[in-house]
């Protein structure tokens, strides 16, 4: 069958610098991913326990900023709404957004190891913001599995950079949007990165339920797409 792309055109959005027209496949399947990113940590909690509970049982992946896990009384709450989110089985990544200061790498660097042991962080991260600059001291990009970035954008086989993950902004999505944006995505096979910084919008949630299309983690993710590209 021939891919589907007049959903594309009326979409205000830009998917995806190489769009799916350009490659001959999609991946096996569509896919969806639910990301948090930039967030608070209550806000994180709130969200998992949204996608977490009855009727989803759904899982997210939270990037949190490493100081949260820092013996800090500043961030004293910050952190144990962190370990809940961990405690439901979340995958759990780094978001970088705080990262870029020369003048303090040995707490940043300690901030980081006591993140990655407290919530068992393995090596997905996030940058959210352009302006990052994340010193080499600090973070090895290259040894970490993806990187989600903040242009938006559908992840297709053609060009695929698990180090430039494209994502959506679903906080600033309409309905009508956010059903033509994945109808699309699972039409062509692409895998969308849907970001929030707090709990997803019930109507989306439920529609994606009613469809019956169920999110899963950016490993997951990952670990579906890597055999089928190309080598």
């Amino acid at each position: 069958a021939e891919p589907q792309t007049g959903i594309a055109k009326e979409l205000p959005l830009r998917l995806a610098p190489v769009g799916f027209e350009e490659t001959e496949r999609g991946f096996r399947s569509g896919m969806v991913s639910l990301v948090f990113v930039s967030g608070k940590p209550d806000a994180y909690w709130s969200a998992a326990k949204t996608i977490g509970m009855e009727p989803y049982y759904w899982k997210g992946t939270f990037y949190a900023k490493p100081e949260f896990a820092a013996d800090n009384p500043k961030y004293y709450q910050d952190g144990r709404s962190i370990d809940r989110i961990a405690w439901f089985g979340n995958e759990m990544g780094l978001d970088t957004a705080s990262l870029g200061n020369d003048s303090e790498l040995k707490p940043v660097e300690k901030e980081i190891a006591i993140a990655k042991a407290r919530w068992q962080i393995t090596d997905p991260i996030a940058s959210p913001a352009k302006t990052n600059k994340i010193p080499k001291d600090i973070l090895n990009l290259s040894d970490h599995s993806s990187i989600i970035v903040p242009e938006d954008g559908m992840n297709t086989p053609a060009g695929f950079d698990r180090h430039r993950l494209l994502s959506i902004n679903g906080d600033t999505m309409s309905l009508s949007e956010f059903e033509k944006t994945v109808d699309q995505a699972i039409k062509e096979g692409s895998w969308l990165i849907i970001r929030y910084r707090g709990a997803p919008p019930k109507n989306q949630l439920d529609w994606l339920l009613a469809n019956g299309i169920n999110p899963i983690t950016v490993k997951e993710a990952l670990q579906e797409i890597e055999p089928q590209l190309p080598d």
